[in-house]
């Protein structure tokens, strides 16, 4: 890419727009291996439990650590990625229906749950 007759990559053109901050590198990878899987015909099930094995694990790893820390602007970005997944396997539902399709719960319930289960095991030792 070329800017005012100096080369720059591609990641130094992006960073100078404020709003591709909100995107990072990974969400827009996450996107196009979703994407990817759809198009070449992968039963949606199935790309939902790649989603659930491989993205949603990282995106709870340690949550009950961190989770409490949350500031309200940060859960709806990790909840962000959960429904752009969704939207991508399932174009024509809602997140809430896409949601009870998939028998999945939105992830800051789950983080919920997930701490709350580790407080009960705590307190049962």
């Amino acid at each position: 890419m070329v800017k005012n007759g100096t080369k720059i990559n591609y990641f130094e053109y992006y960073s100078l727009f404020p709003i591709y901050h909100k995107y990072n590198t990974e969400t827009l990878i996450i996107n196009y291996f979703i994407s990817q899987l759809i198009r070449s015909g992968v039963d949606r099930q199935n790309v939902v439990a790649i989603y659930c094995s491989i993205i949603r694990s990282v995106l709870e790893y340690c949550c009950p650590i961190w989770h409490p820390g949350l500031t309200a602007q940060q859960t709806k970005d990790i909840e962000r990625i959960q429904k752009r997944v969704l939207r991508i396997i399932y174009l024509k539902l809602s997140y809430k229906d896409s949601l009870c399709v998939t028998c999945l719960e939105t992830l800051s319930s789950r983080r919920e749950n997930i701490t709350r289960e580790l407080f009960c095991e705590i307190k049962k030792d």
